[in-house]
């Protein structure tokens, strides 16, 4: 039961997804009503159609807007409106009203046309949740309009963008607008035109009728246009116009572009006035960096259509072949004149193989039927007609009712084709393609513990590589020992790999799993990428990855932890600390120069001697074999100030999945033999529940399991089983199987295997039969758990109602009627969580909303708005927070493109849902999340009665484990 004391790590994973984002609406201000009965709330209904009055045919938009004490109801957490639109039973022929299915303020109004001219009324209600969770429902509020048999509308060309000081000329028109008939220019009105602009934008009328506008800032510039009759007395129309004032510029419309190899690359340039400043007096030129320095990219080589203010870029022939030397190659664009440079863009071209690379025994679905968002408004339904595989040897496919499942079953490549299609319109429109799979043994991942190594100009630095493998046993990521000797390192630096600047080198690998990078002493900055390769005895490229040096400027050091020797129960390292300078641009060994202190990120796992030769044993606590710590150096100097810091993963023991075999045994070989087992269940450092099983074996070095469930005997998976060196509690042996929240009543059999392969011991268990145990338990220290368990089987439960998985059988079905409720989240608890004051706009990023993932691992995802003219590269994001056990967490997130201009980062994976606030750096400017924000906001809102049950269960269950570490 040590596991379940050391319970401290957030909420265990379901079995599918939930992902529920708040995202934020559009916001207008127009005519507002003050709701008496609902004090410090706000509403309004608004028209974004632009029409003074209506005619048949038309369509328009309304959205009900809210406040709530200054805040927007749509982007804050403090309320949440449901909003429903209605008109009178005898309009509801001729006028048409829809709603979008996500977004209930916006309300599409499409008049029929066989509408008659008058007056009509759309009325809104709306109910919300006060601050004490009481839901208010009220009505009132309405939208009034007229129609006629025909209206006036003003016509004038302007231009979308100007230039600060440019002068620019335009004549306002007005046009009758009648049903069923084509728009007509009015010549039989004497109509006068007044025309308003911004109080600093110079205005001047011309003799002909037309209007001379000269802007004097780099601003949004409005210009509002009335026509009326040349009495005074009849007002036609108006309309306001929104003019970008700025310089003359260059920008592409997106910050990046996504592409397969084999696709023709498109990108758009928007001119921003080059054109109104410069007439065709000036040129734009493009160059690339394809991964081998910056090239001019011909005029060859891509064809040019202009719309407006902006052109567009196809292209073509072998620049498609050169553009994919990265997965991220950098476009530049620059507009010159007389051969200098007036302003430039860039933008990132990501280009994508079509190849998608998973491992054997890992599965892959596609749904016959899914939405895929065309932009930020607008989803389009693909419908999948058909699936096929080339070589059914290498990857087998499987068709079900709602998706078709394919699954790598054997090393090599095929070809996977999908067929599928979707509506625009009433036009059918064929979307087929073809991805090459590559099935492999593992994932593979190159570790060389430092990012950009700084080397002197003269000098080299080594570090060491290290071969990282997960494979996928069935639903489950497990990392396996690689025979490091095994693995046959390359480096190589060539023209292609130079980052930038003047940096010259050269890569090799030493001492069979170094890379060393030597930096040529002519050279001054810059960066050298060099590439590494791992590759198996046979060839096999298994991984590969680019580790950029630069040439440093200035002292730096690095660290060595050199392995002196490592078991189960020890590791002795001898820890030497490298200065690099002009003067020693290889380093030389300043460990005894400075003075060393070591600490540990928990402290409670190993203990450390510090030999009198230099090195350090580190011996492993009993009974901490399946834990692992981080051991941090740091060197000080005579003041006390830290030089530099080097750390070292001191790992639990050693994983080997053994998948057994049934080879001939000799008699005198003695059988393991099985005397004695026990179970436990814990929470682990990946946020899952895990059953343990413990074994007392004799004659055994290495053993595994075989484990399935019994409703399911074809669908096997193995998992190791550690030798614990020395007897805890009885039991030299332990293994450890995940198990998925809506699986904890499932019965597993679950067989001891050697190394032999033959059966020495065998047990059927499941989750839900050892929580009963403890919970029926008359043994006293088990009755501090008894609470945690019957909140671990009511999460089960709740997450199996959810998804819907075997809800014929609950993991509480055994429990009491009164353990089996699940009590509400205390308001004052929730209460505490409502506001969301501390996320706001940065410079140049907006907070736009969060989302939670229950999958093989909890993810608390945080999404973000950015301004068009920022890459996300230029933002430095830094997370921080205390854990459970006091120690700081924190993480330097990137940021990674989900649609649009929308970015996102996720958490840190521990203590995500204990109501600590994450304190997020962004550059300069720092925001507080809580991701008790999100459970708020869902708790509150969801009419999903099986979601609010399952929020309800994770809560209670960690406020258990809350109350075992108190």
């Amino acid at each position: 039961m040590k596991e379940i004391r050391k319970s401290v790590m957030c909420f265990v994973v379901a079995l599918c997804t939930i992902l529920v984002t708040l995202l934020p609406q559009v916001v207008y201000a127009d005519k507002e009503f003050s709701d008496s009965t609902y004090a410090g709330h706000i509403y309004c209904i608004s028209n974004d159609s632009g029409h003074g009055q209506l005619v048949a045919g038309d369509e328009f938009t309304l959205e009900g807007v809210g406040t709530v004490n200054g805040y927007n109801i749509a982007t804050s957490n403090q309320a949440t409106v449901t909003y429903s639109w209605s008109v009178s039973e005898e309009c509801e022929d001729v006028i048409t009203l829809r709603t979008d299915s996500d977004d209930t303020s916006h309300c599409h109004v499409k008049l029929g046309k066989n509408i008659s001219a008058g007056n009509y009324c759309i009325y809104m209600s709306f109910s919300v949740y006060d601050d004490n969770g009481k839901l208010h429902t009220v009505t009132g509020y309405e939208y009034s309009f007229s129609v006629v048999d025909e209206h006036y509308e003003i016509v004038c060309e302007l231009p979308k963008n100007v230039n600060n000081g440019q002068a620019f000329t335009f004549k306002p028109y007005l046009t009758k607008v009648v049903p069923n008939e084509k728009d007509c220019i009015v010549t039989d009105l004497k109509e006068i035109y007044e025309v308003d602009t911004d109080d600093d934008v110079n205005l001047f009328e011309n003799s002909d009728g037309s209007y001379t506008i000269i802007p004097t800032k780099n601003d949004v510039m409005r210009i509002s246009i009335r026509a009326v009759s040349s009495d005074n007395l009849v007002y036609y129309a108006s309309t306001n116009y929104d003019i970008n004032v700025s310089e003359p510029s260059l920008s592409f419309l997106s910050s990046s572009y996504r592409f397969y190899v084999d696709e023709k690359v498109n990108v758009g340039l928007s001119l921003s006035g080059l054109y109104m400043k410069y007439g065709d007096d000036y040129s734009v030129e493009l160059y690339i960096d394809c991964g081998y320095g910056e090239f001019k990219i011909d005029k060859s080589e891509y064809d040019v259509t202009k719309i407006d203010d902006e052109i567009y870029l196809t292209f073509h022939g072998d620049l498609n072949k050169k553009i994919g030397g990265l997965s991220q190659d950098v476009l530049r664009a620059v507009a010159v004149k007389n051969g200098d440079p007036l302003c430039e863009t860039t933008t990132v071209l990501e280009v994508f193989n079509k190849l998608e690379k998973i491992r054997v025994g890992e599965p892959q679905k596609i749904y016959k039927s899914f939405y895929s968002a065309l932009s930020m408004e607008e989803e389009m339904q693909y419908i999948v007609d058909s699936v096929t595989i080339d070589d059914p040897n290498i990857v087998k496919l499987v068709e079900a009712e709602s998706c078709w499942t394919y699954q790598g079953i054997a090393e090599g490549e095929t070809t996977i084709h999908v067929k599928r299609h979707y509506y625009k319109g009433t036009k059918r429109i064929e979307d087929d393609y073809d991805n090459i799979l590559q099935v492999l043994d593992a994932n593979y991942s190159i570790n060389y513990g430092v990012v950009n190594t700084k080397v002197y100009p003269g000098g080299s630095r080594c570090v060491q590589l290290n071969l990282t493998a997960y494979k996928y046993v069935n639903g489950h990521n497990v990392e396996v020992d690689i025979n490091q000797g095994d693995i046959k390192w390359e480096a190589a630096t060539t023209k292609a790999n130079f980052a930038y600047g003047d940096a010259k080198g050269k890569a090799s690998i030493v001492d069979g799993n170094k890379l060393k990078i030597t930096v040529d002493p002519d050279s001054t900055y810059g960066t050298i990428a060099a590439t590494v390769t791992a590759r198996r005895a046979d060839g096999k490229v298994l991984a590969i990855v680019n580790a950029n040096c630069d040439i440093a400027t200035e002292k730096d050091y690095s660290y060595w932890d050199n392995v002196v020797s490592e078991n189960k129960s020890s590791v002795t390292l001898k820890p030497e600390l490298i200065e690099y300078s002009i003067d020693n641009p290889s380093g030389i060994n300043v460990t005894n120069k400075y003075d060393m202190t070591i600490s540990y990120s928990y402290g409670d796992v190993f203990t450390d001697v510090i030999n009198q030769d230099g090195t350090v044993t580190f011996n492993r606590i009993a009974g901490k074999e399946n834990e692992s710590d981080v051991v941090t150096f740091k060197w000080v100097d005579d003041s006390g100030a830290a030089v530099y810091y080097g750390s070292y993963v001191l790992k639990q023991a050693d994983t080997q999945i053994v998948e057994p075999t049934n080879p001939d045994i000799s008699e005198d070989e003695k059988e393991p033999l099985v005397k004695n087992m026990g179970q436990s269940v814990m929470f682990d450092n990946q946020q899952s529940i895990a059953l343990n099983i413990y074994w007392n074996v004799e004659n055994a070095n290495m053993l595994s399991l075989k484990v399935w469930f019994e409703d399911e005997p074809d669908n096997i998976w193995y998992a190791p089983a550690r030798n614990l060196y020395f007897n805890t509690n009885g039991f030299n042996f332990r293994s450890t199987i995940k198990v998925n929240s809506g699986e904890y009543a499932r019965t597993m059999k679950v067989q001891l295997i050697s190394d032999k392969g033959k059966v020495i011991g065998e047990v059927t268990t499941s989750v839900k039969e050892y929580a009963l145990k403890i919970i029926n338990s008359n043994d006293e220290k088990y009755e501090k758990y008894k609470n945690l368990a019957k909140t671990i089987l009511n999460y089960g439960a709740a997450s199996q109602e959810y998804f819907n998985y075997y809800v014929d059988s609950l993991a509480n079905s055994d429990l009491t009627i009164n353990d089996k409720k699940i009590d509400d989240i205390p308001n004052d608890q929730l209460l505490k969580y409502r506001n969301n004051d501390q996320l706001h706009y940065c410079n140049g990023i907006q907070f736009y909303g969060s989302s939670l993932i229950l999958d093989n691992q909890l993810t608390d995802r945080l999404y973000f708005k950015l301004d068009e003219r920022y890459d996300p590269d230029y933002f430095r994001i830094q997370t921080s927070s205390s854990s459970s056990k006091g120690w700081l967490i924190s993480s330097e997130p990137k940021l990674i493109h989900y649609r649009d201009n929308i970015y996102y980062f996720d958490l840190p994976e521990y203590d995500k849902f204990i109501g600590r606030d994450v304190n997020i750096s962004i550059n300069s400017d720092s925001m507080i999340y809580n991701p008790m924000n999100y459970i708020y906001r869902v708790y509150k809102t969801t009419t999903d009665i099986n979601l609010k049950n399952l929020i309800k269960a994770l809560y209670w269950m960690e406020y258990q484990k809350q109350q075992l570490s108190a």
